[in-house]
């Protein structure tokens, strides 16, 4: 099932939020770029412990990271989010971050909601509003270590 609040406190249920064992003891969280995949929130000694996140089987071609920096991609982080910063990039360009020195590289991945940096990669999502969806490299559906997923 979906995860939804805690019975206890009506706080929603996440990674090391308290819960008893009256409330929910196993849901599952999207997480990945646009919310392709899923993880577990299990209650376990009073707090809710996450478990990786799991892709089911299908064809993820449109997030298979490249090998270089597509041209189109922006010259800065792209944040988590937002419309802004040039999310023009068409399906199945997949775009990180550059490092302090204005290097391209894929490794050093994007900003999170609140402008924090993360390891991981971003792809422009949505169908009227165009925004960046992100995720960290572990919880990307086409790491070079997955096997099994078509079109990594």
């Amino acid at each position: 099932p979906a995860c939804g609040t805690v019975a206890s406190t009506a706080m929603t249920i996440k990674k090391g939020g308290a819960c008893a064992t009256t409330d929910t003891q196993l849901c599952y969280l999207t997480c990945g770029p646009s919310n392709t995949g899923y993880k577990s929130e299990t209650c376990t000694s009073a707090l809710y412990v996450e478990g990786a996140c799991t892709f089911p089987p299908g064809d993820y071609t449109a997030y298979a990271l490249p090998t270089s920096i597509p041209a189109t991609c922006p010259t800065t982080a792209p944040e988590a989010g937002s419309a802004v910063a040039a999310c023009t990039v068409g399906p199945g360009i997949v775009c990180g971050g550059y490092d302090d020195a204005g290097v391209a590289t894929q490794t050093t991945g994007y900003l999170d909601s609140t402008g924090a940096a993360k390891v991981g990669y971003c792809v422009c999502a949505g169908t009227t509003t165009k925004h960046w969806s992100c995720a960290s490299t572990t919880a990307w559906p086409c790491p070079t270590t997955m096997s099994g997923v078509t079109g990594c």
